[in-house]
C-alpha cells in the first residue's frame, strides 16, 4: 500500500508542476483517491468506519466506507447548524 501512496504523490506532484495546462481537477482527483485509499486500509480506521469493497463486471472494484456511528459526525456538523432536521437512512449514508 506505501508503493501505491508513494506513486500517487509523484503522480499529483508531477501534475502540480505542468504549466501548459491546469491539471487542478486532476490533482484533486488523486490527492482526494490517495485519501480513501489510505483511509480505507488504515487498520486503526477499523474502529470508525463500515468498509465495504465490491467488484462489479461494468465499474470494475468499488471501495466504500461509511462512519460505523454517524451520532457524532452529525452532531457536530448538522444538527448544531439547524433549528430542526429529519434523518433518512440516506442521510446516515455519508
Amino acid at each position: 500500500m506505501k508503493k501505491v501512496n508513494l506513486d500517487l504523490i509523484d503522480i499529483i506532484d508531477i501534475l502540480k508542476t505542468k504549466e501548459e495546462y491546469d491539471f487542478s481537477k486532476e490533482v484533486n482527483f488523486f490527492e482526494s483517491l490517495a485519501n480513501n485509499l489510505n483511509n480505507f486500509f488504515d487498520k486503526n480506521s477499523s474502529k470508525t468506519y463500515i468498509k465495504i469493497l465490491s467488484y462489479n463486471d461494468r465499474f470494475g472494484i468499488n471501495f466504500e466506507y461509511t462512519l460505523l456511528n454517524p451520532a457524532n459526525y452529525l452532531d457536530q456538523n448538522l444538527r448544531k447548524k439547524l433549528d430542526s432536521c429529519i434523518l433518512t437512512s440516506a442521510t446516515l449514508s455519508i
